[in-house]
């Protein structure tokens, strides 16, 4: 699944493991699958390192209800839920489901 949602997105999949399953063949050498994200903090060596590429796909549906005063809303963050790591010393994220209220109060 993590190759059909880069394909679709045109972007490298989160693991470069998912390349062998791209219909087109060269689509991670195009979108750089297997390049890795260099950090460089202020602080001394052991804290520069690289991190895994990944794909990231989020999804929000909404909707409006009471005359447009209540807005309710689902937003998904890492829909496909792999690992992702956006820093060499972060922590490892899953999927998020958010959920959301909105009222809109008369003047």
């Amino acid at each position: 699944m993590n190759i059909q949602i880069a394909e679709w997105f045109g972007e490298a999949p989160g693991n470069s493991k998912a390349c062998a399953l791209a219909t087109t063949p060269e689509h991670c050498d195009i979108f750089h699958a297997d390049d890795d994200a260099f950090w460089q903090d202020v602080l001394n060596d052991p804290y520069h390192g690289t991190t895994d590429a990944y794909t990231l796909v989020n999804a929000a549906f909404g909707f409006r209800w009471a005359d447009d005063k209540v807005t309710t809303s689902i937003k998904i963050v890492n829909l496909a839920n792999s690992d992702v790591q956006q820093h060499v010393f972060g922590d490892i994220t899953k999927r998020q489901i958010m959920g959301e209220v909105k009222v809109r109060f008369p003047r």
